[in-house]
């Protein structure tokens, strides 16, 4: 089998009848006068050349209009389609179907076609007639056979294209060759969720941010950047508590006390700057520090927040072992944070 190629396809022409024949499996094209003019040729094999050749040549009165059409391609294109090919089927509403190709072309007055009959939908002698308008005969000329991938047969072009394949969506021709952008098919092809542009752009962002805090930050500087970051989110007051705190026992320690005033709320957070893992010992120090506190009108809850990868299980089990949890903050967690609340001032921070 050759490489499979990756096609876009509209439907909208003979739209009722196209919508029934997709709905049972194959793609369709108009272009019915034709059927004579290509009869017993392998149209699936036919180059542009020949193509172009026979319809300067063979082309009857009836389907004169053929020669000098520039639509004429997509039936060209279409009689491409081969077997494993991905088409791209622009639906209203702002969706897509994602398809393979299954066969190859066939003419829609070959007898072994498995489509049934609907209201208002005859298929006679070969070709589909609409019983509503006195029998017209349907413009569908021919098929190819098609099968709508699991879980992709009607999906959002907001949640699943991303912006080249939304842009070759808006090509008013019937069909296109897109393997071009076949990197972008099968990202919707294989997602299993919606684009999360969000996430795609703090994700790498964030991982910059950390590995400069790593990098260009001392313990001293890290602890002003929490102290900053408690300030830019609202915090009425954030400072850096004396090191030699008096009374405070069992390795108690906090680095930054964040107050909201006017919900009377407090946070003790311990700050480490780490690579790795950070292990139990900052969960005891901050949990320790949130017990000696003395009661007030204030509610206090306590963090841990570190530039290490994770927190060793062993930390996370303690920070849980309390009535009042400690909240954990690993390193890309606290850099998506910063740009959450917006780095643009972030140099004052340290001054």
């Amino acid at each position: 089998m050759s490489e499979k190629t990756y096609w876009l396809h509209r439907i909208s022409h003979e739209w009722n009848t196209a919508q029934h024949l997709f709905g049972k499996g194959y793609l369709s094209i108009g272009f019915s006068d034709m059927i004579p003019v290509f009869e017993g040729m392998n149209l699936w094999k036919m180059t542009v050349p020949e193509f172009e050749n026979i319809v300067n040549t063979k082309c009857a009165d009836s389907c004169k209009w053929m020669v000098g059409f520039r639509p004429r391609y997509s039936l060209q294109r279409f009689w491409q389609f081969s077997l494993g090919d991905i088409v791209i089927v622009p639906l209203p509403w702002g969706c897509f179907s994602i398809c393979e190709v299954t066969g190859t072309v066939i003419r829609v007055t070959e007898s072994n076609l498995d489509i049934s009959d609907t209201d208002g939908l005859n298929f006679k002698d070969g070709y589909f007639e609409d019983k509503s308008n006195n029998n017209r005969r349907i413009d569908i000329g021919y098929l190819v056979p098609i099968n709508v991938i699991e879980n992709k047969s009607r999906i959002s072009r907001a949640d699943f294209a991303d912006g080249a394949l939304t842009s070759r969506m808006k090509l008013r021709q019937t069909n296109a060759w897109i393997s071009d952008i076949a990197q972008s098919v099968e990202k919707a092809l294989n997602a299993s969720k919606p684009i999360n542009f969000y996430d795609n752009v703090i994700d790498p962002l964030a991982k910059k941010l950390l590995e400069s805090i790593k990098v260009d930050l001392t313990p001293d500087k890290l602890e002003k950047l929490v102290k900053w970051y408690f300030r830019k989110i609202g915090a009425t007051t954030a400072y850096i508590p004396p090191k030699n705190e008096h009374g405070k026992e069992n390795g108690a320690d906090a680095d930054i006390i964040a107050e909201f005033e006017p919900m009377k709320f407090r946070i003790y957070a311990q700050v480490k700057k780490h690579d790795g893992y950070t292990d139990e010992w900052a969960v005891t120090q901050i949990r320790e520090y949130g017990k000696q506190q003395k009661l007030d009108d204030y509610t206090c809850t306590t963090w841990v927040i570190t530039t290490a990868d994770d927190f060793s299980q062993a930390a996370k089990d303690l920070a849980l072992d309390d009535k009042e949890n400690v909240r954990l903050m690993a390193g890309l967690d606290f850099a998506k944070a910063l740009l959450d609340a917006g780095i643009t001032n972030i140099n004052q921070a340290f001054e």
